[in-house]
């Protein structure tokens, strides 16, 4: 078992280390406030990573100072990665606000989140208690999740509505008035007297939506690798849960954890490349590079 361990904490530090020096080139050659904020959340996660690895070498050097470090980070990497996410969001709003409903559910599950690993760290910096009780854990993953798909669906309504409308499924929004339209131009380059449209109306408030075909392929990029990876850890909390009461504070179950937040990292501070952006564009979104989208609605406040 000790071996199984041992590879396991081991490839966790490797994978967060390279995923470290990806982001780094990125960081310095490109620098932005995502990447730097994506970096320090790494090299955070590379210390959690080298420090479960220390604790299956010696289980006494580092157990309490180990499940310390871990409510702090794991606090500021939730913080780090959300928060990416919703400015990410508000880039397909034109009139972004805070006061969406489900960005202010993301931000009031965030801090809810924050305050249980803070307390929880204190209380274990305070007490002898070498690691948090699984109620808390759950407690910890309930708000997680609940954060992450308040956040996913804040962002990537804009994405799904396009694509929806653009296939010929016209999703509608409630209050929302939707105006697609496409240049005069097929995919396949050849130029069209009817361009393709669709156009609900009501008169409620709504944020405006602004999507061309760049970035509305830079968000199908996310919305997929994000969705996924975000699937992923849902299915990994729930089986983790399951297995045993001693599962999620095992250094296997750690190290996967940590390595599913290398992730999140990596999707976040290595930029997507032409060719993929591409491809989600002409393949998912199934529209041409001469297309532009652009969804708009009444905002009867500045009326």
């Amino acid at each position: 078992m000790e071996i199984v361990e041992l590879s396991f904490t081991f490839l966790s530090v490797a994978i967060s280390f390279l995923g470290s020096c990806w982001v780094l080139y990125y960081t310095i050659t490109s620098l932005t406030y995502l990447r730097t904020s994506c970096l320090l959340s790494s090299l955070a996660n590379l210390g959690l990573c080298s420090m479960n690895l220390l604790r299956v070498m010696n289980p006494t050097l580092l157990q309490n100072y180990f499940w310390v470090g871990y409510e702090a980070i794991s606090a500021l990497y939730a913080t780090i990665i959300w928060t990416c996410l919703l400015f990410t969001g508000r880039k397909f709003y034109r009139d972004a606000s805070w006061k969406d409903p489900l960005c202010k559910a993301s931000i009031l599950s965030l801090i809810i989140l924050n305050i249980v690993h803070w307390v929880t760290a204190g209380l274990l910096l305070a007490s002898s208690d070498g690691q948090p009780s699984l109620l808390v854990l759950i407690l910890q993953a309930i708000f997680w999740i609940m954060c992450g798909i308040c956040c996913f669906l804040y962002t990537f309504i804009p994405i799904l509505t396009v694509h929806f409308n653009h296939v010929g499924l016209k999703a509608r929004f409630v209050d929302e008035e939707i105006e697609i339209k496409r240049d005069g131009y097929k995919s396949d380059g050849y130029k069209s007297d009817n361009a393709d449209s669709f156009d609900t109306s009501n008169t409620s408030e709504f944020p405006k939506y602004s999507i061309n075909s760049q970035n509305a392929s830079v968000g199908t990029w996310y919305m997929i690798s994000v969705g996924t990876l975000t699937a992923l850890y849902v299915a990994f909390y729930i089986t983790t849960f399951i297995i045993s009461t001693s599962a999620p504070v095992n250094p296997i179950t750690n190290a996967v954890d940590f390595m599913l937040r290398n992730g999140y990292v990596i999707i976040y501070g290595v930029p997507p490349s032409r060719k993929l952006l591409e491809y989600m564009l002409n393949n998912v979104l199934r529209v041409g590079s001469a297309v532009s989208i652009r969804m708009s609605d009444m905002n009867t406040e500045s009326a």
